[in-house]
C-alpha cells in the first residue's frame, strides 16, 4: 500500500472546500451515529481478517477506526489534507497499526491496480462529478473477486419532501457554494455500479440520524463484487 502524499490534482476545488469543513466535520459525523453503526455492520459482513481495504472518501477516519481491527490493513485516503491530518492525529493517540491514511486521489498513479480485497465509500459517489471514472478505476484497483461497499444518499428518489430541497442544492452546487452534487435515485446508482463490472450481492436502504441534516433522506447500502 502507497501511504505518501499523493497528488490531487484537477479535485483541487472541492479540496478547499472540504479543507474549511474539516474543523467541525467530527459533529457533523457524530449527528449520523446510527448510519455510522449501520454501515459498519454491513460492512463487516464482506469482510476477512486478511484483507487489505481501502476506504476511499474517508474524512476524519470515523469509520476507518472502526473497520480497520477488523482487516489485515485499511487505507484511508481523502482529498482534504485537514481531514487527513485530522484523522493521523486521532491514529497517534488510538494506535490502530493496521490502520494508514493519505491525503489525495484514487486515480493518483501511486495506488496501483488489484491492490485491494475490497474498497469502501461512504458518501462519496454522490459529490464526484466524474462518478462513472470512478467506478471504473475502483474495479481496477480491485483484486479479482473484490468487494466494493458504498453507501449513498439517494435525492434523487421521487419524495415529496425533498423536490425543493433538491432543486435549492442543485442551484447551489452550480454556483459552486457546495461541491457537485449527483441526485441519485436507487435504480439509477445500482445501475451505474452493475455497468462499470460489478455483481450487486446485498442492498440496503439506511436511514440517517433524526438529528441530521440529511434526515429527510436515506443512504442506499451496496454491496458488490468485481466480476470482469
Amino acid at each position: 500500500i502507497a501511504c505518501g502524499a499523493l497528488v490531487i490534482g484537477n479535485e483541487a476545488g472541492s479540496a478547499r472546500f472540504w479543507d474549511k469543513r474539516a474543523a467541525t466535520y467530527d459533529k457533523t459525523e457524530a449527528d449520523n451515529e446510527q448510519l455510522h453503526r449501520a454501515i459498519v455492520e454491513r460492512s463487516l459482513g464482506f469482510l476477512g481478517s486478511d484483507d487489505v481495504a481501502l476506504d476511499y472518501g474517508c474524512g476524519t477516519g470515523a469509520l476507518s477506526y472502526r473497520l480497520a481491527p477488523h482487516v489485515k490493513a485499511l487505507l484511508g485516503v481523502d482529498i482534504s489534507q485537514r481531514m487527513i491530518d485530522t484523522a493521523r492525529d486521532r491514529t497517534d493517540l488510538e494506535h490502530v497499526e493496521s490502520l494508514r491514511f493519505s491525503a489525495g486521489s484514487i486515480f493518483d498513479d501511486a495506488v496501483q491496480p488489484e491492490s485491494f480485497d475490497a474498497i469502501l465509500a461512504s458518501q462519496v459517489l454522490h459529490v464526484m462529478s466524474n462518478g462513472d471514472e470512478a467506478l471504473d478505476r475502483i474495479h481496477d484497483l480491485l483484486k479479482p473477486d473484490g468487494w466494493f461497499l458504498s453507501t449513498t444518499p439517494c435525492m434523487g428518489e421521487n419524495q415529496r419532501v425533498m423536490k425543493l430541497a433538491n432543486r435549492a442544492l442543485s442551484m447551489a452546487s452550480a454556483v459552486r457554494a457546495i461541491p457537485y452534487m449527483k441526485f441519485y435515485s436507487a435504480p439509477d446508482l445500482e445501475r451505474s455500479i452493475s455497468d462499470a463490472g460489478f455483481e450487486i450481492h446485498e442492498t440496503a436502504d439506511l436511514p440517517f440520524d433524526q438529528r441530521s441534516d440529511m434526515r429527510y433522506v436515506f443512504a442506499r447500502f451496496v454491496a458488490a463484487r468485481k466480476i470482469r
